[in-house]
Protein backbone atom coordinates (compact mmCIF):
# COMPACT_ATOMS: atom_id res chain seq x y z
CA UNK A 1 0.00 0.00 0.00
CA UNK A 2 2.68 1.96 0.78
CA UNK A 3 4.86 1.59 -2.85
CA UNK A 4 1.17 2.68 -4.20
CA UNK A 5 1.34 5.92 -2.38
CA UNK A 6 4.84 6.76 -3.80
CA UNK A 7 4.31 5.74 -7.18
CA UNK A 8 0.88 8.14 -7.00
CA UNK A 9 2.73 10.68 -5.29
CA UNK A 10 5.77 10.68 -7.47
CA UNK A 11 3.75 10.64 -10.85
CA UNK A 12 1.88 13.67 -9.53
CA UNK A 13 4.84 15.45 -8.74
CA UNK A 14 5.73 14.52 -12.39
CA UNK A 15 2.44 15.64 -13.72
CA UNK A 16 2.74 18.69 -11.59
CA UNK A 17 6.42 19.73 -13.10
CA UNK A 18 5.91 22.61 -15.13
CA UNK A 19 2.66 24.21 -13.92
CA UNK A 20 1.41 26.61 -11.73
CA UNK A 21 0.14 24.90 -8.85
CA UNK A 22 -1.45 26.98 -5.93
CA UNK A 23 -0.57 30.45 -5.08
CA UNK A 24 -2.34 32.96 -2.64
CA UNK A 25 -4.83 34.19 -5.76
CA UNK A 26 -5.97 30.44 -6.33
CA UNK A 27 -6.38 30.21 -2.04
CA UNK A 28 -8.44 33.67 -2.04
CA UNK A 29 -10.62 32.37 -5.04
CA UNK A 30 -11.51 29.21 -2.87
CA UNK A 31 -12.41 31.53 -0.12
CA UNK A 32 -14.69 33.25 -2.30
CA UNK A 33 -16.32 29.67 -3.98
CA UNK A 34 -16.78 28.30 -0.57
CA UNK A 35 -18.23 32.15 0.67
CA UNK A 36 -20.99 31.81 -2.57
CA UNK A 37 -21.57 28.34 -1.77
CA UNK A 38 -22.83 29.97 1.67
CA UNK A 39 -24.85 33.19 0.83
CA UNK A 40 -26.59 30.84 -2.10
CA UNK A 41 -27.56 28.02 0.29
CA UNK A 42 -29.03 31.14 3.00
CA UNK A 43 -30.74 32.43 -0.35
CA UNK A 44 -32.42 29.87 -1.28
CA UNK A 45 -33.55 28.96 2.02
CA UNK A 46 -35.23 32.15 2.03
CA UNK A 47 -35.92 32.91 -1.29
CA UNK A 48 -36.62 29.72 -3.35
CA UNK A 49 -36.02 31.38 -7.15
CA UNK A 50 -34.48 29.07 -9.71
CA UNK A 51 -33.08 32.01 -11.65
CA UNK A 52 -30.96 32.45 -8.46
CA UNK A 53 -30.25 28.60 -8.17
CA UNK A 54 -29.09 28.79 -12.22
CA UNK A 55 -27.33 32.36 -11.79
CA UNK A 56 -25.30 30.94 -8.57
CA UNK A 57 -24.34 27.56 -10.29
CA UNK A 58 -23.33 29.33 -13.12
CA UNK A 59 -20.79 31.68 -11.04
CA UNK A 60 -19.62 28.67 -9.00
CA UNK A 61 -18.78 26.49 -12.15
CA UNK A 62 -16.93 29.57 -13.88
CA UNK A 63 -14.99 29.98 -10.45
CA UNK A 64 -13.67 26.68 -10.25
CA UNK A 65 -12.86 26.30 -13.93
CA UNK A 66 -10.74 29.62 -13.37
CA UNK A 67 -9.16 27.71 -10.43
CA UNK A 68 -7.86 24.38 -12.28
CA UNK A 69 -7.30 26.81 -15.20
CA UNK A 70 -4.59 28.47 -12.79
CA UNK A 71 -3.64 25.46 -10.87
CA UNK A 72 -2.66 23.77 -14.25
CA UNK A 73 -1.23 26.45 -16.25
CA UNK A 74 2.59 26.40 -17.53
CA UNK A 75 2.58 30.08 -18.23
CA UNK A 76 4.06 30.25 -15.08
CA UNK A 77 5.52 33.70 -16.05
CA UNK A 78 1.50 35.19 -16.61
CA UNK A 79 0.21 33.49 -13.92
CA UNK A 80 2.85 34.95 -11.36
CA UNK A 81 2.07 38.90 -12.72
CA UNK A 82 -1.69 37.77 -12.03
CA UNK A 83 -0.54 36.51 -8.49
CA UNK A 84 1.56 40.12 -7.85
CA UNK A 85 -1.21 42.41 -8.79
CA UNK A 86 -3.48 40.55 -6.46
CA UNK A 87 -1.04 40.73 -3.65
CA UNK A 88 -0.04 44.58 -4.11
CA UNK A 89 -4.12 45.14 -3.80
CA UNK A 90 -5.03 42.60 -0.92
CA UNK A 91 -1.83 43.48 1.19
CA UNK A 92 -2.38 46.72 2.25
CA UNK A 93 -6.53 45.57 3.08
CA UNK A 94 -5.19 42.83 5.07
CA UNK A 95 -2.44 45.03 7.23
CA UNK A 96 -5.06 47.38 7.88
CA UNK A 97 -7.32 44.42 9.29
CA UNK A 98 -4.77 42.86 11.47
CA UNK A 99 -3.98 47.12 12.77
CA UNK A 100 -7.28 47.13 13.42
CA UNK A 101 -7.91 44.33 15.00
CA UNK A 102 -4.51 44.76 17.05
CA UNK A 103 -6.26 47.94 18.54
CA UNK A 104 -9.74 46.50 19.03
CA UNK A 105 -7.75 43.81 21.44
CA UNK A 106 -5.83 46.78 23.48
CA UNK A 107 -7.53 47.06 26.54
CA UNK A 108 -4.74 49.08 28.23
CA UNK A 109 -4.72 52.34 25.51
CA UNK A 110 -7.27 54.47 23.43
CA UNK A 111 -6.68 55.43 19.89
CA UNK A 112 -7.46 58.77 18.74
CA UNK A 113 -7.19 59.97 14.96
CA UNK A 114 -5.71 63.76 14.66
CA UNK A 115 -8.16 65.18 12.79
CA UNK A 116 -5.38 67.75 10.82
CA UNK A 117 -3.08 65.11 9.32
CA UNK A 118 -5.03 61.45 10.27
CA UNK A 119 -2.56 60.32 12.60
CA UNK A 120 -2.97 57.67 14.83
CA UNK A 121 -2.01 58.82 18.43
CA UNK A 122 -2.18 55.92 21.51
CA UNK A 123 -3.04 57.14 24.98
CA UNK A 124 -3.92 55.50 28.57
CA UNK A 125 -6.85 54.53 29.24
CA UNK A 126 -8.73 55.89 32.36
CA UNK A 127 -6.65 59.33 32.95
CA UNK A 128 -9.61 61.04 32.34
CA UNK A 129 -10.08 64.29 30.23
CA UNK A 130 -6.35 64.74 29.03
CA UNK A 131 -5.12 66.37 26.08
CA UNK A 132 -3.04 64.78 23.23
CA UNK A 133 -0.59 66.49 21.30
CA UNK A 134 -0.40 65.02 17.90
CA UNK A 135 3.81 63.48 17.38
CA UNK A 136 3.35 64.64 13.51
CA UNK A 137 1.70 67.83 13.45
CA UNK A 138 1.79 69.05 17.14
CA UNK A 139 -2.01 69.95 17.05
CA UNK A 140 -3.76 69.67 20.21
CA UNK A 141 -6.93 67.75 21.03
CA UNK A 142 -9.42 67.38 23.86
CA UNK A 143 -10.55 63.68 24.86
CA UNK A 144 -11.47 61.34 27.78
CA UNK A 145 -9.52 58.74 27.85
Amino acid sequence: MNRFLDRLRNGMARFMYGRNGTDQLNVALLFVYIAIILLRTVLLLFFPYEILAILSDVLLWVLVVVILFRILSRNLEKRRRENQRFLRWWTPKGAAYAAWNSRRRDKEHRYFKCRHCGTLCRVPRGKGRIEITCPKCHETMKAKS
